[in-house]
């Protein structure tokens, strides 16, 4: 359907339909942010910048929902530690995408340390955890997820991820792991 797919995940669902996890690129102007390499370079005025796009295609290949991470997320909702080229700009680096247990979706935005829920209705962003938009209190977690992946949300109703740690100039921030949380999507806290 003229957009790219990417080969991070992809699901069949229960329906017969898929999930496809697609990427766009945008040219923005991000010469007000000096966060490249080498350090505080600024964006290009022109970047090529690379994003994130769900979309669910029925059994004909119908697209029957469709939604563009340049319409929600703000630049600045990245972890400028991910940023090295100023020209070409891996934004989102989203990398995986799960149909939640209430027909909304999950997605897991690397470059963000980001898990974001969205409306399959309306395509709004219901909620945001971890990363510099958090709206969670982790109750018994002090170490912040990095770089995750492999959002899933499991038979018990909690969601696993792989927090992958990150690494900056070979240094972990902290060790890779998996995580199992309970998550209150009510009051934001995750346990």
């Amino acid at each position: 359907n003229g957009i790219t797919t990417d080969s991070h995940d992809f699901q069949i669902l229960p329906n017969g339909h898929f999930l496809f996890h697609k990427y766009k690129n945008v040219i923005m102007n991000l010469s007000a942010y000096a966060w490249f390499l080498p350090a505080g370079t600024h964006g290009s005025s022109s970047a090529t910048v690379k994003y994130n796009v769900i979309q669910e295609l029925d059994a004909s290949k119908n697209v029957v929902f469709e939604w563009h991470a340049k319409d929600y997320f703000n630049f600045p909702d990245v972890d400028s530690v991910w940023l090295s080229n100023p020209v070409n700009v891996d934004w989102t680096h989203s990398n995986a995408v799960e149909m939640d247990d209430d027909g909304n979706i999950l997605l897991s935005s690397r470059h963000f340390n980001e898990i974001t829920k969205i409306n399959r209705t309306d395509s709004s962003i219901i909620w945001r955890m971890g990363g510099v938009q958090n709206q969670f209190t982790f109750l018994n977690d002090t170490t912040p997820f990095y770089g995750q992946h492999d959002i899933r949300r499991i038979d018990n109703g909690n969601v696993t991820l792989f927090d992958n740690g990150y690494r900056i100039l070979n240094a972990p921030y902290h060790a890779s792991r998996a995580l199992e949380y309970q998550l209150d999507e009510v009051n934001k806290t995750a346990s």
